[in-house]
């Protein structure tokens, strides 16, 4: 696997996130729509926001999907091989937010607006939410751990696979390119939540909650254990 630059330091949501974002653009997709979103926003007078969130779990309680990517693919993946999988070294940290945590700051930011509170928009209105960090390394043992408690797994070791076994085992078409498979979960992705905070955001759900939600996404899919 090649190896990513692992930033030691994190952003925040006061940084000039939109000049970074655009000079950055073609690197990944979705920083060309915050740009093009916050271009299009000024240009035809209206107020945006962007808010980015980081690797989110727990199960949601609205209509449609109610569960994320990347902790299910690695619990799936890890139940096919009876072990659970690592990619790479699994050195890259990650920051997380509980799916209702997240929820309520969109929550949060509609009632400022309909408040006529202030709230930052346009280049500045850039809103991240984290509320603890984890590498990917800590998530495969935790999985480990889990897997052979339930007796799923013959022992709590983990296996590196590399971003082609990850790639053949992935049950997802679109996310297979191997470039993302690396960004989605190899790599670093740390910020900081300063802004929200400061606007009354307060997650309730931390690296406790985390850990429980793993438990429970053991739960989603049938499985036969190992051991007798």
């Amino acid at each position: 696997m090649a190896q990513r630059k692992m930033y030691s330091t994190s952003i925040t949501d006061k940084d000039d996130n939109y000049t970074w974002e655009k000079n950055n653009a073609d690197a990944w997709p979705s920083r060309k729509v915050d740009v093009t979103i916050i271009e299009a926003g000024e240009r035809l007078g209206v107020k945006t926001i962007i808010i980015n969130p980081p690797l989110i779990y727990g199960q949601g309680n609205g209509i449609g999907n109610q569960r994320s990517i990347q902790i299910p693919v690695l619990v799936e993946i890890s139940l096919k091989k009876q072990q659970a999988i690592v990619l790479g070294k699994g050195e890259g940290l990650w920051t997380v937010a509980h799916i209702s945590d997240v929820a309520a700051f969109y929550s949060l930011v509609l009632k400022r607006y309909l408040e006529g509170q202030s709230i930052d928009s346009g280049k500045n209105g850039y809103y991240f939410l984290e509320n603890g960090e984890i590498s990917w390394l800590d998530i495969s043992k935790h999985i480990a751990e889990v897997g052979y408690s339930q007796g799923l797994f013959p022992s709590e070791e983990t296996k590196e696979i590399t971003l082609e076994d990850f790639s053949e085992a992935l049950a997802i078409p679109h996310l297979k390119d191997l470039n993302m498979i690396e960004v989605v979960w190899g790599s670093n992705a740390r910020i900081q939540a300063m802004k929200s905070r400061e606007i009354e955001w307060n997650p309730h759900n931390g690296l406790t909650e985390f850990y429980k939600s793993i438990e429970d996404e053991f739960n989603s899919f049938p499985v036969e254990g190992t051991q007798g």
